[in-house]
């Protein structure tokens, strides 16, 4: 067999949770329906982040946080040296390329919170339903006609 000078660098799970995700993220792009199966999959998405996430810290040597994470010092190097065409490369993300990965992650989350909290019912003020005390300030702040910062509030 001929070496191609090839080096795997990502994992079984990393693959599968990204192309997952991925396949997930153009489900819901065609299907913005808010129905049942918008919700699930989003949920499921959120769900394969967060084991992604977990992965990041007991995962492979290559999947760890510690291996593709950069400091704010590295990304602003790393920018510089781009824009004066002179940036190195990496056997896994770029600097710039894993503050995306990070912040992608994060705006899934987001997606995934906040299309739980549209399903609430303006955070149970109609149908006599408590919210957690943690919740409230958030769920006031969605409902947009609350006006009023106590967990009592009503829309």
């Amino acid at each position: 067999m001929r070496d191609t000078g090839s080096v795997l660098v990502w994992d079984l799970v990393v693959r599968v949770t990204h192309w997952s995700v991925a396949a997930i993220v153009v489900w819901e792009l065609i299907d913005d329906s808010g129905g049942r199966l918008h919700r699930m999959l989003g949920y499921v998405a959120a769900g394969i982040v967060l084991a992604r996430i977990l992965w990041g810290f007991v995962g492979s040597e290559h999947a760890r946080f510690r291996a593709w994470v950069p400091r704010p010092t590295a990304v602003l190097a790393y920018a510089t040296a781009l824009v004066r065409r002179r940036a190195p490369r990496f056997l896994s993300h770029t600097p710039l390329g894993s503050v995306m990965m990070l912040l992608m992650w994060a705006l899934i989350l987001a997606l995934a919170v906040t299309g739980w909290m549209s399903r609430l019912d303006a955070c149970g003020a109609r149908t006599g339903r408590s919210t957690s005390t943690l919740l409230w300030p958030i769920c006031c702040w969605r409902s947009c006609s609350c006006m009023c910062w106590l967990p009592s509030c009503s829309a």
